[in-house]
């Protein structure tokens, strides 16, 4: 049985980790750690809206897609 990724609750652990627990990370984990949740913010905002109507699809995706542009500069 295939296991649904949650995005949210990893964007919260890290977010969570950088907040509260920095001073036992090495500068390059900082780092990779601020990048993955740039990286999944906008998975995480696209999935906390409940029943989109396509009024409501149709700007996220737009956004989702400009965002997930502008990261791939990052990696």
């Amino acid at each position: 049985m295939d296991v649904v990724t949650q995005w949210n609750s990893d964007v919260e652990m890290v977010e969570h980790f950088l907040k509260h627990d920095q001073r036992s990370w090495t500068e390059v984990a900082l780092a990779v750690a601020e990048d993955v949740v740039k990286a999944l913010e906008p998975l995480k905002a696209a999935t906390v809206v409940k029943s989109p109507t396509v009024s409501v699809n149709a700007p996220l995706h737009a956004q989702l897609l400009e965002k997930m542009k502008k990261m791939s500069n990052i990696f």
